[in-house]
């Protein structure tokens, strides 16, 4: 593994090696971003969240790059095919990578296509295709996984809570601790619900259960003027309310039971 400045990118390698065997006899340079032109311009032709759609200049690409492990691990590539253009100096390579989201361990496979223009023996543009689905998939995994972890893991704190003081009330709230019983025990049901497969419906039901409960949360304190420190007591809920509709909206068609907005007359909506 390469030592020094590229310590921070291994998490990247697999694609690395792909890539290097793809352009194979073609480039000057033994790693990936010794490769590259100081003023190579890259081309994403997708939008994904926090990714840019152009990035000019090998120093701004390891910088955009720099972050990646921290939320994927990729453990392989492969997939590898090379396709020679009319023009010499264009290189075009299909291939996959596969790893793994680090936030909850949930698969991530990619496929990509590149289109890689090369002079002097290095890299001077970049023009990538990806398959979206899989990225949009990922970031579902990764917000489905935070959720249901936060949901989860409090309502088993409020089931908890009720077994220790079963007449008591909620401080600050006044809540009956019963309340927050029941509301633990659906909490723990609806973390499970939207991370097993299949059962749409009750997925629907699931994700607008939390929706309430996060808002009404947030509601509550706002009521009884529990904000906490610098608000935190209304914000951390309408934050996970904010990754509730992000892991609705992006969940894969699997887990649909239709579209929003309906055609009529034969004409989206």
């Amino acid at each position: 593994m390469p030592k020094g400045e590229y310590e921070v990118f291994e998490a990247l390698n697999p694609f690395f090696e792909v890539v290097m065997e793809g352009l194979r006899g073609v480039l000057d340079g033994d790693y990936y971003f010794d490769t590259i032109a100081e003023d190579a311009f890259f081309e994403f032709r997708y939008r994904f969240p926090g990714w840019p759609l152009t990035i000019r200049g090998r120093a701004n690409l390891m910088a955009s790059f720099s972050g990646y492990g921290k939320t994927i691990k990729l453990h392989s590539g492969d997939a590898l095919v090379v396709h020679r253009s009319q023009d010499s100096r264009v290189v075009i390579l299909e291939y996959e990578v596969h790893g793994k989201i680090l936030s909850g361990g949930a698969p991530y496979d990619n496929r990509l296509i590149s289109v890689i223009t090369i002079e002097n023996r290095k890299i001077v543009h970049w023009r990538d295709y990806m398959d979206s689905l899989a990225a949009w998939s990922a970031l579902n995994w990764t917000t489905t996984i935070l959720v249901a972890s936060a949901i989860g893991s409090g309502g088993v704190s409020q089931v908890a809570q009720f077994q220790g003081n079963v007449h008591g009330v909620v401080p600050v709230l006044g809540y009956p601790m019963y309340f927050f019983a029941i509301l633990g025990f659906w909490k723990v049901l609806g973390a499970i619900t939207i991370l097993v497969p299949r059962f749409p419906r009750l997925k629907e039901w699931a994700y607008a259960g939390i929706f309430f409960d996060l808002t009404g949360a947030a509601a509550s304190c706002a009521a009884v003027g529990g904000y906490g420190v610098y608000a935190f007591h209304i914000i951390a809920p309408l934050f996970l309310a904010g990754l509730t509709v992000a892991s609705w909206a992006l969940r894969p068609q699997s887990r649909t039971i239709g579209v929003l907005f309906p055609a009529t007359n034969g004409r989206p909506v």
